[in-house]
């Protein structure tokens, strides 16, 4: 978990430079925001609700998931001369 913490930043920077135009970069991250911090909230109030050991495996889980994602995008993604 730790690994997929720590390469999330620079996955997710490469990934936007590739995939989302630079003059569209402000409006469809702040479009993700709202999802994301209902994502955070939906974690935390888990916290409250279930075991900590069962929250841990439902976040690492998620992680791995994500980090397959990334993975996914990288090795499909489409050469920026043919999106045109």
């Amino acid at each position: 978990m730790e690994l997929c913490v720590g390469l999330f930043m620079p996955v997710a920077g490469i990934l936007r430079s590739k995939y989302v135009p630079d003059s569209q970069q402000g409006a469809i991250l702040n479009i993700f925001r709202l999802p994301l911090n209902a994502i955070v909230v939906a974690g935390t109030y888990a916290t409250d609700v279930l075991d900590t050991s069962t929250v841990f495996a439902l976040i690492s889980i998620f992680l791995l998931s994500a980090a397959l994602l990334q993975a996914s995008l990288i090795n499909n993604r489409v050469p920026r001369e043919k999106q045109e």
